[in-house]
């Protein structure tokens, strides 16, 4: 019988643990009007030629590629300086946050 309340317990760990995965977008958006905007904007829309637009991204792919600057797997000289002291906490705030602003594309008329 303990065996059975052993294993039920364990079948429900991931999803207790699963929350504490997700970032706060909250987080995320005090980060970025820190850190962020001056190149990415706070609406993730690039302010400058050599940043990329990050609004919208997915969750896993903005982590992959923020702690790939953090921990040296990509290397830009300003991401890889702005990315090197984020926590795993604070990227998965700051892809929340990004992740979660939606863009919307506009046809232009007679811009086909």
């Amino acid at each position: 019988m303990i065996g059975a309340a052993v294993a039920a317990a364990a079948l429900l760990l991931p999803a207790v643990a699963a929350p504490a995965e997700e970032g706060d977008p909250r987080q995320g958006r005090r980060l970025a009007a820190q850190s962020c905007q001056g190149c990415h904007g706070m609406d993730g829309i690039s302010k400058q030629a050599n940043a990329p637009t990050i609004a919208g991204h997915p969750v896993d792919y903005f982590i992959r590629q923020l702690t790939a600057y953090r921990d040296g797997g990509r290397h830009d000289e300003q991401m890889s300086i702005a990315a090197r002291d984020l926590t795993d906490e604070q990227i998965r705030a700051l892809a929340a946050y990004y992740s979660a602003i939606e863009l919307e594309a506009v046809r232009i008329p007679g811009r086909d």
